[in-house]
Protein backbone atom coordinates (compact mmCIF):
# COMPACT_ATOMS: atom_id res chain seq x y z
CA UNK A 1 0.00 0.00 0.00
CA UNK A 2 2.98 2.11 0.42
CA UNK A 3 4.17 1.87 -3.28
CA UNK A 4 0.61 2.93 -4.04
CA UNK A 5 0.85 5.98 -2.13
CA UNK A 6 4.22 6.64 -3.76
CA UNK A 7 2.81 6.00 -7.17
CA UNK A 8 -0.08 8.40 -6.59
CA UNK A 9 2.49 11.03 -5.19
CA UNK A 10 4.82 10.39 -8.47
CA UNK A 11 1.62 10.62 -10.80
CA UNK A 12 1.21 14.25 -9.21
CA UNK A 13 4.72 15.29 -9.70
CA UNK A 14 5.94 13.53 -12.63
CA UNK A 15 3.14 12.95 -14.43
CA UNK A 16 3.73 9.56 -14.61
CA UNK A 17 0.90 6.49 -14.99
CA UNK A 18 1.58 3.35 -13.66
CA UNK A 19 -0.77 0.11 -13.13
CA UNK A 20 0.10 -2.92 -10.48
CA UNK A 21 -1.10 -5.98 -10.29
CA UNK A 22 0.38 -7.69 -7.02
CA UNK A 23 -0.77 -10.74 -4.39
CA UNK A 24 -0.52 -11.05 -0.95
CA UNK A 25 1.54 -13.33 1.33
CA UNK A 26 0.89 -14.13 4.19
CA UNK A 27 -2.89 -13.46 4.12
CA UNK A 28 -3.58 -9.73 4.98
CA UNK A 29 -6.40 -7.29 6.27
CA UNK A 30 -6.36 -3.51 4.68
CA UNK A 31 -8.22 -1.13 6.29
CA UNK A 32 -10.00 1.31 4.66
CA UNK A 33 -8.65 4.91 4.55
CA UNK A 34 -11.35 6.10 7.07
CA UNK A 35 -11.37 3.07 9.60
CA UNK A 36 -10.19 2.67 12.43
CA UNK A 37 -7.83 -0.01 14.02
CA UNK A 38 -10.06 -0.69 16.78
CA UNK A 39 -12.59 -2.01 14.10
CA UNK A 40 -10.68 -4.67 13.27
CA UNK A 41 -12.15 -6.13 16.42
CA UNK A 42 -14.93 -6.37 14.29
CA UNK A 43 -14.35 -9.36 12.17
CA UNK A 44 -12.80 -12.08 14.63
CA UNK A 45 -11.89 -14.80 11.43
CA UNK A 46 -9.16 -12.14 10.34
CA UNK A 47 -7.42 -12.06 13.76
CA UNK A 48 -4.38 -13.63 12.88
CA UNK A 49 -3.89 -11.74 10.04
CA UNK A 50 -1.25 -8.35 9.59
CA UNK A 51 -2.84 -5.35 9.49
CA UNK A 52 -2.35 -2.25 6.53
CA UNK A 53 -3.77 1.05 6.03
CA UNK A 54 -5.38 1.55 2.39
CA UNK A 55 -5.00 4.94 1.22
CA UNK A 56 -8.14 4.46 -0.67
CA UNK A 57 -11.33 4.28 1.60
CA UNK A 58 -13.98 1.34 1.39
CA UNK A 59 -14.51 -0.84 4.17
CA UNK A 60 -11.78 -3.97 4.75
CA UNK A 61 -10.41 -5.86 2.52
CA UNK A 62 -8.95 -9.56 3.17
CA UNK A 63 -6.36 -10.25 0.58
CA UNK A 64 -5.58 -13.88 0.74
CA UNK A 65 -6.94 -16.06 -2.30
CA UNK A 66 -7.44 -12.83 -4.70
CA UNK A 67 -5.61 -10.35 -7.08
CA UNK A 68 -5.29 -6.73 -6.13
CA UNK A 69 -4.56 -3.95 -8.55
CA UNK A 70 -3.91 -0.19 -8.65
CA UNK A 71 -3.94 2.47 -10.94
CA UNK A 72 -2.24 5.73 -10.63
CA UNK A 73 -2.52 8.70 -13.09
CA UNK A 74 -2.06 12.28 -13.73
CA UNK A 75 -5.26 14.40 -13.16
CA UNK A 76 -4.58 15.67 -17.02
CA UNK A 77 -4.98 11.50 -18.39
CA UNK A 78 -8.44 11.22 -20.44
CA UNK A 79 -9.40 8.46 -17.78
CA UNK A 80 -9.08 10.62 -14.67
CA UNK A 81 -11.07 14.13 -15.81
CA UNK A 82 -13.88 11.98 -14.59
CA UNK A 83 -14.18 9.92 -11.53
CA UNK A 84 -16.45 7.46 -12.70
CA UNK A 85 -14.35 7.11 -15.80
CA UNK A 86 -11.51 4.96 -14.94
CA UNK A 87 -14.30 3.04 -12.61
CA UNK A 88 -16.23 2.27 -15.63
CA UNK A 89 -13.66 1.03 -17.68
CA UNK A 90 -11.89 -1.24 -15.74
CA UNK A 91 -15.20 -2.64 -14.48
CA UNK A 92 -16.54 -3.52 -17.93
CA UNK A 93 -13.64 -4.61 -18.99
CA UNK A 94 -13.63 -7.24 -16.24
CA UNK A 95 -16.97 -8.43 -16.86
CA UNK A 96 -16.62 -8.92 -20.24
CA UNK A 97 -13.83 -10.78 -19.36
CA UNK A 98 -15.05 -12.74 -16.67
CA UNK A 99 -18.57 -13.10 -19.04
CA UNK A 100 -16.20 -14.41 -22.26
CA UNK A 101 -14.75 -17.63 -19.29
CA UNK A 102 -18.20 -18.55 -18.92
CA UNK A 103 -18.83 -16.89 -15.62
CA UNK A 104 -21.93 -15.22 -14.63
CA UNK A 105 -20.83 -12.58 -13.36
CA UNK A 106 -22.72 -8.70 -13.50
CA UNK A 107 -22.36 -5.00 -12.46
CA UNK A 108 -23.96 -3.65 -9.49
CA UNK A 109 -26.66 -1.32 -10.58
CA UNK A 110 -28.49 0.13 -7.38
CA UNK A 111 -28.63 3.65 -6.80
CA UNK A 112 -28.00 3.14 -3.27
CA UNK A 113 -24.36 3.35 -2.08
CA UNK A 114 -24.01 2.36 1.53
CA UNK A 115 -20.32 4.70 2.13
CA UNK A 116 -20.70 7.85 4.40
CA UNK A 117 -20.56 10.89 2.81
CA UNK A 118 -17.12 11.42 3.62
CA UNK A 119 -15.93 7.95 3.04
CA UNK A 120 -17.92 8.16 -0.58
CA UNK A 121 -15.11 10.73 -1.51
CA UNK A 122 -12.32 7.98 -1.42
CA UNK A 123 -14.69 5.33 -1.89
CA UNK A 124 -16.42 3.71 -4.56
CA UNK A 125 -18.57 5.81 -6.53
CA UNK A 126 -19.93 4.97 -10.00
CA UNK A 127 -23.43 4.15 -11.71
CA UNK A 128 -23.62 1.13 -13.95
CA UNK A 129 -26.35 0.44 -17.08
CA UNK A 130 -28.02 -2.89 -17.47
CA UNK A 131 -30.23 -5.52 -15.78
CA UNK A 132 -29.12 -7.54 -12.92
CA UNK A 133 -29.88 -10.81 -11.48
CA UNK A 134 -32.21 -11.38 -8.70
CA UNK A 135 -29.59 -11.05 -5.99
CA UNK A 136 -29.02 -13.57 -3.25
CA UNK A 137 -26.80 -11.49 -0.72
CA UNK A 138 -27.70 -8.29 0.89
CA UNK A 139 -25.65 -5.56 1.19
CA UNK A 140 -24.86 -4.27 4.79
CA UNK A 141 -24.46 -0.40 5.06
CA UNK A 142 -22.83 -0.80 8.34
CA UNK A 143 -20.52 -3.97 7.18
CA UNK A 144 -17.07 -3.73 8.05
CA UNK A 145 -15.86 -5.74 5.29
CA UNK A 146 -15.89 -3.96 1.64
CA UNK A 147 -17.19 -7.41 0.19
CA UNK A 148 -20.15 -6.80 1.86
CA UNK A 149 -21.43 -3.30 0.93
CA UNK A 150 -22.62 -3.21 -2.21
CA UNK A 151 -22.09 0.09 -4.18
CA UNK A 152 -23.24 0.61 -7.49
CA UNK A 153 -20.67 -0.60 -10.50
CA UNK A 154 -19.60 -3.37 -8.19
CA UNK A 155 -19.13 -6.57 -10.14
CA UNK A 156 -21.28 -9.11 -8.38
CA UNK A 157 -22.08 -12.89 -9.09
CA UNK A 158 -25.25 -14.31 -7.69
CA UNK A 159 -26.09 -11.12 -5.32
CA UNK A 160 -22.64 -12.00 -3.83
CA UNK A 161 -19.85 -8.84 -4.45
CA UNK A 162 -16.47 -10.45 -5.82
CA UNK A 163 -14.63 -7.33 -7.29
CA UNK A 164 -14.86 -3.99 -5.90
CA UNK A 165 -12.68 -0.51 -6.28
CA UNK A 166 -12.15 2.72 -4.66
CA UNK A 167 -10.27 6.08 -5.58
CA UNK A 168 -8.12 7.98 -3.96
CA UNK A 169 -8.30 11.76 -5.44
CA UNK A 170 -5.23 14.22 -5.22
CA UNK A 171 -5.15 17.79 -6.50
CA UNK A 172 -2.91 16.29 -9.71
CA UNK A 173 -3.42 12.68 -9.59
CA UNK A 174 -5.86 9.96 -8.84
CA UNK A 175 -5.23 6.22 -7.94
CA UNK A 176 -7.89 3.74 -7.93
CA UNK A 177 -7.46 0.02 -6.04
CA UNK A 178 -9.20 -2.63 -6.62
CA UNK A 179 -9.57 -6.48 -5.33
CA UNK A 180 -10.47 -9.38 -7.56
CA UNK A 181 -11.68 -12.11 -5.00
CA UNK A 182 -11.08 -15.71 -6.77
CA UNK A 183 -11.94 -18.09 -4.10
CA UNK A 184 -13.26 -17.99 -0.57
CA UNK A 185 -10.48 -17.42 2.22
CA UNK A 186 -10.36 -19.59 5.91
CA UNK A 187 -9.89 -15.67 7.64
CA UNK A 188 -12.86 -14.52 6.10
CA UNK A 189 -15.31 -17.46 5.28
CA UNK A 190 -18.71 -15.86 4.72
CA UNK A 191 -16.98 -14.34 1.29
CA UNK A 192 -17.25 -16.76 -1.74
CA UNK A 193 -14.91 -15.77 -4.53
CA UNK A 194 -15.23 -16.27 -8.39
CA UNK A 195 -14.68 -19.41 -8.27
CA UNK A 196 -16.67 -21.04 -5.23
CA UNK A 197 -19.78 -19.07 -7.16
CA UNK A 198 -19.54 -19.83 -10.96
CA UNK A 199 -18.30 -23.44 -10.18
CA UNK A 200 -15.65 -23.56 -12.18
CA UNK A 201 -11.70 -23.01 -12.35
CA UNK A 202 -9.93 -20.00 -13.85
CA UNK A 203 -6.99 -19.82 -15.33
CA UNK A 204 -6.30 -16.43 -13.06
CA UNK A 205 -3.74 -14.52 -14.55
CA UNK A 206 -4.88 -14.90 -18.04
CA UNK A 207 -8.34 -13.31 -17.22
CA UNK A 208 -6.19 -10.60 -15.60
CA UNK A 209 -4.12 -10.28 -19.18
CA UNK A 210 -6.41 -10.22 -20.75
Amino acid sequence: MAVDEFLLREAEREGIATVRLYRWSPATLSLGYFQRLEDRDRHPASAACPVVRRPSGGGAILHDDEWTYSIALPSGHPMAAKRDALYRAVHDALVHVLNAAGVPAYAHTSDRCPLSQSDHQLGCAAAADGESPAEKAVSNPKAFLCFQRHCPGDILIAGHKVVGSAHRRLRGSVLQHGSLLFRRSPFAPELPGIEDLSSRPLDQTRVLHE
